[in-house]
């Protein structure tokens, strides 16, 4: 369970970072953590996930951030 809160952390921080830009940032919509077999992805596995929407109307570059479990490795 630390696990979990320490990702929703680390998320939560990259997200609200972004609310200084001159765009829209985007929002976190959805998430699922400890997926325990609710839902499964394409190769079968049940996997944490996440979902943003783009609130804006210009694209959002997402380009240099990444999701992580780990907070001693951010990418």
């Amino acid at each position: 369970m630390a696990r979990v809160f320490r990702f929703l952390a680390v998320l939560l921080v990259a997200v609200g970072l972004s609310r200084g830009t001159a765009h829209a940032a985007p929002v976190l919509n959805e998430f699922l953590a400890v997926n325990q077999g609710g839902l499964a992805d394409e190769d079968g596995e049940s996997a944490d996930w996440i979902e943003l929407h783009n609130s804006g109307p210009t694209w959002f570059d997402l380009t240099g951030w990444a999701l992580t479990d780990a907070a001693t490795n951010l990418t």
